[in-house]
């Protein structure tokens, strides 16, 4: 409890970062991406990396030159990029080069043996602890887990899940929700375009699915 306690109050700290930047959250990453790749850095440069894509979710390229994360004052790469590395990718094209999304790189999910990292920036926060140190019964029901965890060998402050089940999740939502932007590119209007019967069915097994589901369903 102490521990769980103590990495919930490190990730309301962190949100000071906000006041900066607002990341993108996952939804909005899955749902408005350009291309969505995984696979491995082959080669770097002073600017970009080479990818070499294992499987493609939009398109059929089998590899990428993508513009590497600069780091700034208000966020940082979990850790330098190195040859070798997998990744898992949400990115847009800006002025004819591709970038991957959001501005605290919440969109370089590391990829690590069979599981994807989230980034703790693009879920939402559970609530915080009550006065009485203890947690919310929303936590574990209304909010997806979030906690420091080891990747190679550096601090990585997220979600760790399956990557196969990921990639389903990930297609299912392109395949079930479109939205509509308004001001300042944020999400105005969300409309449900699969059976809400059938995804009812799957949102009781799929924690991010249902997170999505309820978020997106405020919009509709």
């Amino acid at each position: 409890m102490k521990i769980t306690i103590t990495v919930i109050l490190f990730f309301f700290s962190s949100l000071t970062l906000k006041a900066d930047y607002s990341p993108l959250s996952l939804y909005e990453m899955m749902l408005g991406a350009e291309k969505i790749v995984y696979g491995e850095i082959t080669r770097l440069d002073s600017e970009t990396f080479t990818f070499k894509i294992e499987r493609s979710l939009i398109g059929k390229e089998s590899e990428l030159i993508i513009q590497r994360f600069q780091n700034w004052p208000c966020a940082h790469r979990w850790t330098d990029y190195k040859i070798g590395q997998r990744l898992f990718l949400f990115l847009r094209t800006y002025e004819g080069m591709l970038y991957s999304m959001s501005g605290g790189n919440e969109g370089e999910l590391p990829i690590e043996n069979d599981s994807v990292y989230i980034n703790g920036l693009s879920l939402d926060p559970p609530p915080p602890p009550r006065p009485d140190g203890t947690l919310s019964e929303y936590s574990n029901t209304d909010f997806i887990d979030l906690q420091k965890h080891e990747v190679k060998g550096m601090s990585y402050f997220g979600h760790k899940t399956d990557l196969i089940s990921f990639i389903e999740t990930v297609l299912q939502i392109r395949n079930c929700f479109e939205i509509e932007y308004g001001k300042y590119k944020s999400i105005q209007k969300a409309t449900i375009l699969c059976d809400e019967n059938e995804l009812q069915k799957n949102i009781e097994s799929n924690k991010i699915l249902n997170w999505v589901y309820r978020k997106l369903k405020n919009k509709t």
